[in-house]
């Protein structure tokens, strides 16, 4: 059917071999400088920018650590799905109009294009892994949140009951 991060969009994705080990800090930090942690090999040129973009971030955060490249790695590969999904739905709405969007089920009715449905769901996943990895504006807000204030809110909350 098509590819995505060297991957076929049609069988499992097989696990890769886990990246060399990185140089760390006592606290299990990174090291700076230069990513230590690579990208799967079978990651293509978007997958592995995207990889570079988001490891970036997390290294000058200094929230990195080298058992994060599993995460890393869910969030990319649900990203370069939802992007490869709305693609094919976007080429299709040139040539099909919004028929693109929609097609008749096994009982003659309307429902959502399998690659929209892919999209969605690929979206979603990939929302919910950058969330976890603390790339979403919502999730950098929330760190930003002083942890005396945390407490202060919390106790509020204990106390109003």
């Amino acid at each position: 059917m098509g590819t995505v991060c060297g991957q076929s969009t049609t069988t499992a994705l097989p696990i890769p071999p886990s990246p060399s080990q990185p140089e760390k800090t006592q606290d299990g930090q990174l090291e700076g400088g230069e990513s230590r942690v690579k990208p799967p090999a079978n990651f293509d040129a978007p997958a592995k920018a995207l990889w570079k973009v988001v490891e970036r971030d997390l290294r000058e955060r200094e929230s990195l650590r080298d058992v994060d490249a599993a995460a890393v790695e869910r969030y990319v590969r649900a990203e370069m799905v939802a992007r490869l999904a709305w693609a094919r739905v976007a080429e299709r709405e040139k040539v099909e109009g919004a028929a693109a969007w929609r097609v008749r089920g096994s009982h003659g009715g309307w429902q959502p294009d399998p690659d929209v449905r892919t999209a969605q769901q690929a979206s979603k996943d990939a929302q919910s892994f950058a969330a976890d990895l603390g790339i979403t504006p919502r999730a950098r807000a929330a760190m930003r949140t002083a942890p005396d204030e945390l407490d202060s809110m919390l106790a509020d909350l204990a106390g109003g009951r």
